[in-house]
């Protein structure tokens, strides 16, 4: 084959490389495209994402009536201006009142901005509060001005006080239990296995008495 042929090829196999090179780059910026037009309607059809619960108005104002529900974000802001996550209108609330976050180990900490204050539970909280002292609840209120919202928290996302306290066991229940399963009743801080040892222990030395006695009587 002559030489030329050779050189026809080569030229025109830089053509198809880089020709696949841009159909690779073309595919991947339509599958990203792809992919987020699907997150974005997952994020539609779940509104909720990103959110920890609401905050439901028991007492309003006329810009804000009582039974107005807000979404609550993991963190944010709260005030009158547009601005804020949380977006409260009254004139006895300033436009970044308070500052918010979400602890799944104590709850909704609270810290209001300088020179302002809300009450929590009944509690007064200002800009000297430690951070964190009174965390809110599900079911707990706030009082910022003249608004008292009442937080409600998702389903799994509760915190109560005294979280990651250990349970009693209860006896009653292991002992119905072990006696419905006739592995028997395991002594109090004992586990079902190290009582089966136990038991079988005692009954290999019932086993050797007996032979030994059987073995003197024969004797």
């Amino acid at each position: 084959m002559p030489e030329i042929y050779y050189q026809v090829i080569a030229l025109a196999m830089r053509y198809v490389f880089a020709g696949i090179c841009f159909l690779i780059v073309l595919r991947t910026f339509y599958w990203q495209r792809v992919e987020h037009r699907a997150w974005k309607q997952r994020v539609r059809q779940l509104p909720d994402t990103g959110y920890i619960g609401e905050f439901y108005a028991v007492r309003g104002t006329s810009a804000f009536p009582a039974g107005t529900c807000v979404a609550v974000p993991w963190e944010g802001t709260m005030g009158s201006s547009v601005t804020a996550d949380i977006t409260v209108q009254s004139q006895h609330i300033a436009r970044k009142h308070l500052f918010f976050s979400f602890d799944p180990a104590s709850g909704l900490v609270v810290e209001v901005n300088r020179h302002q204050r809300c009450v929590i539970d009944g509690h007064p909280i200002d800009d000297r509060t430690a951070i964190g002292r009174f965390p809110m609840h599900h079911g707990s209120v706030l009082e910022v001005g003249d608004i008292v919202l009442r937080l409600r928290l998702f389903s799994g996302m509760e915190s109560e006080p005294g979280y990651g306290r250990i349970r009693k066991r209860n006896t009653k229940q292991q002992k119905r239990k072990y006696q419905a399963s006739g592995i028997g009743v395991p002594k109090p801080g004992k586990s079902a296995s190290s009582n089966s040892a136990s038991r079988r222990r005692r009954q290999e030395s019932a086993s050797a008495k007996e032979t030994a006695h059987e073995k003197r009587t024969e004797k």
